[in-house]
């Protein structure tokens, strides 16, 4: 299994901050970035990992210098399909596992998408605004429907994806639909679109949070807080 980290972006809302917004620190004195390297070591070595940079790459490349790297040069003016695709160009034959590099979570919410075994995504059942990115299921569970802009909603899709190697053709293909400033999940639209069966794997509030704004990195920090003291 490959295992992808898009960490381009520059986290223009978090004005005391000047490097990638994965760089954020929380609470327990790590990084988003180094917090998800801990996770997703739990499961694969390192050598697995790709790390997709672009503002201020250098700072991430000088703390990590052993990781893999993927460079999209192009990161102020496209969006994380452009960012995954670079990533996938020379994958072929591999489950892949991606995630956005502002995404605070357990380990918990890792191993529950791997062990379903099947091409899906990691959901929660929380109340959503505008921004999130949503989702509704067919009620089995089989995602119809992934956007900012779904109606009756039943959660946000936090960001953690997982497709299997033959499902991956399907993801390249919609990836090349996508416009630059297109976010990922335009490409699962368009999977689902062409067949693909992308399931909802529902985590708990407390398993996983995606840093957008002040406010998530707020609830970000009490997470890990709790996650410290072994509670979730």
């Amino acid at each position: 299994m490959i295992v992808i980290i898009l960490a381009a972006g520059m986290g223009a809302r978090f004005e005391d901050h000047e490097g990638p917004k994965a760089l954020l620190p929380l609470a327990n004195h790590k990084s988003i970035l180094e917090q998800q390297l801990e996770n997703v070591s739990s499961f694969t070595h390192l050598d697995h990992v790709i790390l997709v940079v672009g503002y201020k790459s250098d700072t991430i490349r000088d703390i990590y210098p052993n990781l893999k790297f993927v460079e999209n040069p192009d990161f102020a003016t496209t969006n994380t399909a452009k960012s995954l695709m670079l990533a996938l160009e020379n994958i072929e034959g591999e489950d892949v596992l991606w995630l956005n590099g502002d995404v605070v979570f357990h380990p918990t919410a890792l191993h529950s998408l791997i062990a379903f075994g099947k091409t899906a995504m990691v959901v929660n059942t929380e109340s959503v605004d505008d921004e999130e990115v949503k989702y509704r299921t067919d009620g089995a569970g089989l995602v119809v429907e992934v956007s900012k802009t779904v109606e009756d909603a039943q959660g946000e899709a936090v960001g953690i994806n997982l497709f299997k190697a033959d499902d991956l053709p399907a993801l390249k293909a919609a990836l090349k639909k996508c416009q630059n400033s297109d976010y990922f999940e335009k490409a699962l639209e368009y999977c689902i679109e062409a067949g693909v069966e992308i399931w909802s794997i529902p985590v708990r509030s407390t398993a996983a949070v995606e840093v957008d704004f002040a406010d998530d990195l707020d609830k970000a920090n009490q997470l890990v807080t709790r996650w410290e003291q072994g509670m979730i």
